[in-house]
C-alpha cells in the first residue's frame, strides 16, 4: 500500500488497519534526501517520525532515500534508484525502534484505545508505548485506558530519546488504580517528568506479570 500522508498521524494510519484486518505495510511514506520531488525530501526526523507513528499504529513502514554521496538531486543514482549504502541520518535510529520493538511483546504492538486519540501502541494491560513526535512536553500525565486493567498492576516506565538513542529509566514504580470510568493511573504519580525535547516516546513495562 502507498500512501505517504497517512503515517504523519498513528491515529490516521490505524484506520488502513481498521479497514482491511490484515497486516498493513506502508511500502512508500516518501523518502529521505534533498530531491526537488516532493517525495524525496524528508529530513532523517521527519523520515523517523513516520515510522515511529506506524508502529504506534500497528501497523509497518519501508524506507528509502534519493541522497548521493556528491549530493546532487538525481535519485537514480541514490539507494532509491540502485541500492548501495545508506548516507541518510535515519538508519540508525530506525535501528533504534527495530530494537525497541524487540525487546518488546512477541504478540507485537497494537493500537489502545484508537477512538479517543491517545496515541498508545503496545499490549492492553502489560505493556505501552507512548510516541510525543515533534512535540517538547515536559510532562506526560499518565493515564491508561481501562481495557486489560484491573488496579494493583505496577509499571516501570523508560524515556526514549528516539533521535538520540538513548533510553533514560524513571526512578520507581507505577501502581495503577481506577481514576474514572475511563482510565488508570497512579493517584500518587500522577504525572511523568519530561525534558521538554523533540522525539521522545515513552515505554511502560508490567513488572509483575511479563508479557509474553
Amino acid at each position: 500500500m502507498q500512501n505517504g500522508s497517512a503515517v504523519t498521524d498513528d491515529s490516521r494510519a490505524e484506520i488502513y488497519r481498521d479497514m482491511w484486518e490484515k497486516p498493513v505495510v506502508f511500502d512508500e511514506i516518501c523518502y529521505e534526501g534533498h530531491s526537488g520531488a516532493r517525495w524525496g525530501h524528508l529530513s532523517g526526523e521527519e523520515m523517523t517520525a513516520r515510522f515511529w507513528h506506524a508502529t504506534i499504529a500497528g501497523t509497518y513502514a519501508g524506507h528509502s532515500e534519493t541522497l548521493t554521496a556528491d549530493g546532487g538531486d538525481h535519485p537514480d543514482a541514490s539507494w532509491a534508484g540502485k541500492g548501495g549504502p545508506l548516507l541518510g541520518t535515519s538508519p540508525p535510529r530506525l535501528a533504534f525502534l527495530k530494537q525497541v520493538m524487540q525487546d518488546g511483546p512477541k504478540a507485537g504492538i497494537d493500537p489502545i484505545d484508537k477512538w479517543w486519540d491517545a496515541h498508545l501502541g503496545g499490549q492492553a494491560g502489560s505493556y505501552y508505548l507512548r510516541y510525543f513526535g515533534d512535540a517538547t512536553p515536559t510532562e506526560w500525565a499518565l493515564r491508561l485506558p481501562k481495557v486489560g486493567l484491573k488496579g494493583g498492576e505496577a509499571f516501570r516506565a523508560d524515556i526514549l530519546d528516539t533521535w538520540n538513542m538513548t533510553v533514560t529509566p524513571v526512578d520507581g514504580t507505577f501502581t495503577m488504580a481506577k481514576l474514572d470510568n475511563y482510565d488508570f493511573g497512579d493517584p500518587a504519580r500522577p504525572a511523568l517528568t519530561l525534558p521538554g525535547k523533540p522525539w521522545l516516546a515513552v515505554r511502560l513495562t508490567r513488572i509483575q506479570a511479563p508479557f509474553g
